[in-house]
């Protein structure tokens, strides 16, 4: 399970067609699963809405604004509790930080920890 997400947002992400090149909004992949185009036509950041809370699966801090947006339209008021990155390079984790001030939890490997910041 702790493998599951990442590697079923990236099967989406790939295999998914995606509806709009220049979608400025989440798209929705499933019901309750939303991607986040970035620059071009990559989908690098996915998002899943639950009851209690949202989970942010890696986020550009270049395109962190509009990304924070396109989470809270499709999620409300409900927090974002976890982040994850897939591996440790600046589109993926620079805005680890911002969500974790907002109090969610950077989840990861060891060597994702070792390879961060301070």
């Amino acid at each position: 399970m702790k493998r599951g997400i990442p590697q079923y947002l990236a099967f989406l992400f790939f295999f998914f067609p995606l509806v709009s090149f220049s979608q400025e909004e989440a798209i929705k992949l499933a019901e309750g699963v939303y991607a986040i185009k970035g620059p071009g036509a990559a989908m690098n950041t996915g998002f899943v809405v639950g009851d209690r809370g949202v989970f942010v699966f890696a986020c550009d801090l270049f395109d962190y604004d509009r990304r924070i947006r396109a989470i809270r339209s499709v999620a409300g008021g409900k927090p974002i509790r976890f982040v994850a990155n897939g591996h440790h390079a600046g589109d993926d984790t620079m805005c680890n930080h911002l969500f974790a001030e907002q109090g969610a939890v950077v989840v990861g490997s060891k060597e994702l920890a070792r390879q961060g910041p301070g």
